[in-house]
């Protein structure tokens, strides 16, 4: 009977400690879990910087090209405002279909909110 007593207290504390650890590692689990969404958070800010350095780049490139090539153009062919404007020109319009198509590529890219 003594011995019966004593197992049911061993295992009592057995339990006890069981439990806590149960516990704690429930609380350690909610905590990854909070990490990971401060990171999933923090990822979709660096996603949307990304774009809009890439988009940036989309559309000054071309018009600087466009200039630089205009000018070339202009001073060794004596074609004083034509070459600028017209290379210029096409920088627009090819930074505007390249701005156009990179949304689309960003659209569709975009990570998926659960």
């Amino acid at each position: 009977m003594i011995q019966s007593s004593r197992g049911n207290a061993s295992q009592r504390k057995s339990l006890e400690r069981f439990d806590l650890i149960l516990t704690d590692a429930s609380k350690e689990a909610q905590t990854i879990k909070k990490e990971k969404q401060i990171f999933k958070n923090n990822s979709d800010t660096w996603f949307y910087l990304g774009a809009v350095g890439d988009i940036g780049f989309t559309i000054a490139i071309p018009i600087v090209l466009g200039g630089i090539v205009g000018t070339y153009i202009d001073t060794n062919f004596g074609t004083k405002p034509a070459g600028v404007l017209v290379f210029l020109f096409l920088g627009i319009v090819i930074s505007l279909i390249g701005f156009i198509y990179r949304i689309k590529d960003i659209i569709e890219m975009q990570p998926t909110k659960k």
